[in-house]
């Protein structure tokens, strides 16, 4: 009995582990590349549109590159690009605050309908999208320096920089499509074109780009990892619910330890920080008790 005893403890350990990731990442299918999204100027604390801690994913980012340089077979860097009157700035919606929630109307062919942006065409009665639209302070204006990437940030010149937000009526989270899902970036041609089978995601904000880039990836079929220590969320609330969509949607959320396993780097198998911790008091717990 008290062998049986031990073993069904054993098995509890082995099932929480796994439950949180610790035993089951594995080797990502190559080649792989690392995401890193929306790391400017102005998403970071003294930027135009601060994500709180938004600067702490910097280090843990540029770690991952230092000591796993080798391992990664593509970075992309996703940068935020708006033109100075973009219909996602608070200051073109007289009468709305910032971080307040506005709908946008657009055709068939993703052409803006509601005014009073310059940009807005009349299409009345050939409505066919609408968009819940978060309005945002003036930020990342295109070739200002709230738009470059923070300079603390390692880059490279092999990196693929891709740029989004750019059309100035209709807003871009994710780094593959628009908010509408009018028109795709260059991202899913270029990682298909380099046979990139996985997705190694990081930077900001986790409640929003991060969040939309990660879903679409995954619905194009890349295997898809969020590094949740390598991002920063606007809000807790946002944070909570882009985790468990993540998770349902099929995204893995790891933390910065896990990478050498998804990357198969020779030495990074097992179980390493927390998780080893974890491992470690749950055996000595179970052999204790014996």
């Amino acid at each position: 009995m008290a062998v049986a005893g031990m073993f069904l403890k054993l098995s509890v350990c082995v099932s929480v582990l796994c439950a949180c990731g610790a035993l089951t990442v594995g080797p990502a299918d190559r080649p792989v590349a690392l995401v890193v999204i929306d790391v400017q100027n102005c998403f970071v604390p003294g930027g135009e549109n601060p994500v709180p801690g938004g600067a702490d994913v910097i280090p843990v980012i540029n770690g991952l590159r230092e000591r796993y340089g080798d391992g990664l077979d593509l970075v992309v860097m996703s940068q935020d690009w708006h033109c100075a009157d973009h219909v996602s700035f608070t200051s073109q919606h007289p009468g709305y605050s910032n971080f307040e929630v506005m709908e946008l109307d657009y055709d068939s062919q993703g052409a803006l309908c509601t005014g009073p942006s310059p940009y807005a065409v009349n299409c009345t009665g050939s409505v066919a999208h609408r968009l819940n639209q978060t309005l945002w302070p003036d930020h990342c204006v295109i070739n200002t320096t709230g738009a470059e990437f923070h300079p603390q940030l390692t880059t490279e010149p092999s990196d693929l920089v891709v740029q989004k937000g750019y059309r100035c009526e209709v807003d871009s989270y994710s780094a593959f499509f628009d908010n509408g899902g009018f028109r795709q970036t260059e991202l899913d041609s270029l990682l298909r074109q380099r046979q990139v089978r996985s997705l190694i995601i990081t930077g900001l904000a986790l409640d929003f780009c991060v969040f939309y880039t990660a879903l679409d990836g995954r619905r194009l079929g890349y295997d898809t990892y969020v590094v949740r220590d390598a991002a920063r969320g606007i809000t807790p609330a946002g944070v909570e619910r882009a985790m468990a969509e993540m998770e349902a949607a099929g995204v893995s959320v790891i933390r910065a330890e896990d990478v050498g396993r998804v990357l198969g780097v020779s030495g990074s198998a097992g179980l390493a920080g927390p998780a080893a911790v974890t491992v470690l008091a749950c055996l000595t717990a179970v052999l204790t008790s014996y």
